[in-house]
């Protein structure tokens, strides 16, 4: 009964080969794709209500005490 030995890659060529498939899969899984970066896309996205009403007061008052600085 003879064995034949077959040479194994090593850890770090399998790592980087592991790193290459998770990226691929993760991508896929996630849909990720680059983020256009348009102001129409953000228009509307948050909601008319009380709480988003006082945040933008809230940073128009500290956007105007950064300018006097």
């Amino acid at each position: 009964m003879s064995k034949t030995l077959t040479k194994r890659p090593t850890v770090g060529a399998r790592l980087a080969t592991l790193e290459t498939e998770f990226e691929v899969l993760r991508d896929k899984v996630l849909g990720l794709a680059p983020v256009a970066k348009d102001w129409r896309s953000t228009v509307g996205v948050l909601p008319d209500d009380a709480m988003t009403r006082r945040a933008f007061k809230a940073g128009a008052q500290w956007r105007k005490g950064r300018k006097t600085r």
